[in-house]
């Protein structure tokens, strides 16, 4: 039996309703499926869980809400008559309406989405439809339950294929929704406390690509990787999937599988669970926006006292900062410029007049191109591979981040030639290094 879970962007229209059937029903051992709220159909769109989390705002301060729920009402009867299927969206309204206005909050108007999504589907495919309030029983942060969301697992029936609303589960018999992007996390839980072995994530995307397709046009997908690999792509703010599923699902022995709704013959990337890792370099990425402060530190003052202290002032100052590398006597303060915008010119002169500090040289407009890995801190010729190439094309690195250990460097270049860096990096890692 698979899990198997359709994002917003699967779901946008009657169109995308049908498409993912069809994917249902390709293969008989998607038995479980969890859907989330109708995505945007297009860029200018709004996605459903975004106007119920706007008429939710509108009740709080006294306006009408109408308008908006008038919009989301429209959205489901447009899916339904598409489909031609017997749901009545007007009476399921009224009926929401009515308990909301008994005082239930936010969170049940906005899991409503999710909640008529999965009864839609649920009579397209022929499938039961399971409330999540039921299913998922989370503490009142939203967090899930797993010892008691295991005793309600005999709502789900063997052999018999069911839907879910995910993004939300029940707390004190009321409706609790999870962190954005919790949707993920309903299948992932689903698919860890059932006798299944794959949770499948059906996107817009044919899995998790090693670099931004927006720098490099032909980026390739990795077709395999670990969930300890998969992990460190968060250090590349990577997107694909809420990192939560990663936490859930190592160590468990299901494989999670990213494939591409709209292509789903594309192979896609399989996450598995493994110590070793399969890709001696995950991923690139690439981040714009930077200022390095490199500060000299007065020699008599540069022991562990000294760096101790300089790191709780900078805290002081600007509430802590992207980057403090010390080296010898230097000290090197990487600042992103728009959250510290507002802070920069007087942190600059404070940082000056500073008994510590002997001298400080400030570049501006820097980018932070990350590279992660097993092949950072395993393999000797991947340093020597990383810097040469970036002398090749001129970019000459204003600081940099390697703890050793970790699988993972940071590099600080012009922001100019960032882009080509990526480039040129993703032509030569990706190859097999010695």
């Amino acid at each position: 039996m698979k899990v198997v879970k359709f994002g917003g962007s699967s779901l946008s229209n009657a169109a995308g309703f049908i498409r993912c059937r069809d994917i249902v029903f390709t293969d008989k051992e998607r038995k479980v499926i969890v859907v989330s709220a109708p995505g945007k159909r297009n860029k200018g769109d709004c996605k459903v869980t975004d106007l119920l989390y706007l008429a939710a705002a509108y009740n709080e301060y006294g306006f009408s809400i109408t308008p908006i729920i008038n919009k989301v009402k429209k959205r489901f009867s447009e899916i339904v008559k598409g489909l031609n299927i017997g749901v009545d969206v007007e009476k399921e309204f009224d009926e929401f309406l009515a308990v909301y206005r008994e005082d239930s909050g936010t969170d049940y108007l906005v899991s409503r989405g999710e909640y008529l999504c999965a009864k839609i589907f649920a009579k397209l495919i022929g499938a039961a439809f399971v409330d999540a309030k039921d299913l998922f029983i989370t503490d009142r942060t939203g967090t899930v339950d797993e010892i008691k969301t295991a005793k309600n697992l005999s709502l789900i029936k063997e052999n018999t294929p069911c839907v879910i609303g995910g993004f939300y589960g029940g707390y004190n018999g009321g409706v609790k929704l999870f962190e954005r992007g919790g949707g993920d996390n309903s299948g992932a839980y689903l698919a860890k406390l059932l006798p299944t072995d794959t949770y499948e994530i059906f996107t817009d995307v044919s899995g998790i690509m090693r670099v931004n397709p927006k720098i490099v046009k032909r980026a390739r997908y990795i077709d395999r990787l670990t969930f300890k690999e998969l992990d460190l792509l968060r250090h590349l703010k990577a997107s694909v999937l809420n990192q939560a599923v990663v936490g859930i699902l190592s160590g468990n022995g299901v494989s999670l599988a990213i494939k591409n709704t709209f292509k789903p013959s594309d192979k896609g990337t399989l996450i598995v669970d493994g110590d070793t890792p399969l890709n001696a370099v995950t991923g690139i990425g690439l981040d714009k926006g930077y200022i390095c402060v490199n500060v000299s530190l007065k020699k008599s003052k540069a022991d562990n006292m000294c760096i101790g202290a300089f790191n709780d002032w900078l805290k002081s100052v600007v509430g802590g900062v992207e980057e403090l590398i010390f080296t010898d006597n230097t000290a090197t303060i990487i600042l992103q410029e728009k959250k510290h915008a507002h802070l920069i010119e007087e942190f600059l002169g404070v940082i000056k007049s500073n008994s510590l500090v002997k001298g400080c040289v400030v570049k501006r407009d820097l980018a932070v191109l990350t590279v992660v890995g097993y092949a950072v801190d395993k393999t000797p010729s991947f340093l020597p591979t990383l810097f040469s190439t970036l002398s090749k094309i001129g970019a000459s690195t204003v600081a940099i981040n390697k703890i050793a250990g970790e699988a993972k460097i940071s590099v600080y270049l012009d922001k100019n030639i960032a882009e080509e860096a990526v480039k040129r990096l993703n032509s030569v890692l990706f190859k097999p290094l010695t």
